[in-house]
């Protein structure tokens, strides 16, 4: 197992999921959904009836959250990952997501895990919120090519879904996520830009690999001077 971790970052809708789970799978890299983090997050507080106003730093105590060996997220012990992959909990995980305590809470659970074995974690700033991570990769597309991604991932399941509900949503995300204060979605200026408008996923998907690939090399070659 290779021991050095790779940020994926970009907006809703811009294939991190996917693209993640293949590189980690070329390089024999572990994935990690951080977003799944803030999701389970969300999940807890809706649950628990819990809104932004009646937040508490100390509800955080309450909260453990783990991942499988398949990379399932867990919620004090049990498997959430089918109750917190739909538009509600992504709106609530947004929006409790600016909030600095959880930014903080889960960014931890990250670093412990990212920084001790090599992995390959999806977000939308986690190269900034962990600049140690050595490579940083910002994926990007046009709005309405990640709506129409989006779209087609919905209507297998909901037939009756717009484009324009799923189009409002990526543009109510892309506004959340850029105004955030705490650590918003935009560019780590070390990171790699690959817009992937007009990409095939095994394109992307290498052109990925061969950053990484660079990367090591330059890094031997330097300690072999």
């Amino acid at each position: 197992m290779n021991n050095l971790s790779i940020a994926i970052d970009g907006p809703s809708g811009v294939g991190k999921g996917i693209t993640t789970k293949l590189v980690s799978k070329e390089l024999n890299l572990k994935a990690l959904d951080s977003g799944a983090i803030y999701r389970a997050i969300a999940y807890y507080m809706l649950s628990n009836k819990i809104k932004l106003k009646t937040f508490k730093d100390d509800i955080l105590k309450n909260i453990n959250i783990s991942f499988t060996e398949h990379n399932f997220v867990e919620l004090n012990g049990v498997s959430v990952d089918d109750k917190i992959r739909n538009d509600e909990i992504g709106r609530l995980a947004s929006d409790f997501g600016k909030i600095k305590s959880i930014r903080k809470f889960a960014t931890e659970i990250q670093k412990k895990l990212v920084l001790s074995s090599g992995y390959v974690v999806e977000g939308r700033a986690t190269a900034y919120e962990i600049p140690q991570i050595p490579i940083k990769i910002f994926l990007t597309a046009d709005m309405k090519v990640r709506a129409q991604r989006r779209y087609e991932e919905y209507k297998q399941e909901d037939p009756s879904i717009k484009f324009k509900e799923v189009l409002e949503n990526i543009k109510e995300r892309d506004m959340q996520d850029k105004s955030r204060l705490e650590h918003p979605l935009i560019k780590h200026k070390d990171a790699h830009l690959i817009d992937n408008s007009n990409l095939s996923i095994d394109e992307q998907v290498k052109l990925i690999v061969d950053i990484y690939d660079d990367y090591v090399t330059n890094l031997n070659n330097k300690h072999n001077k």
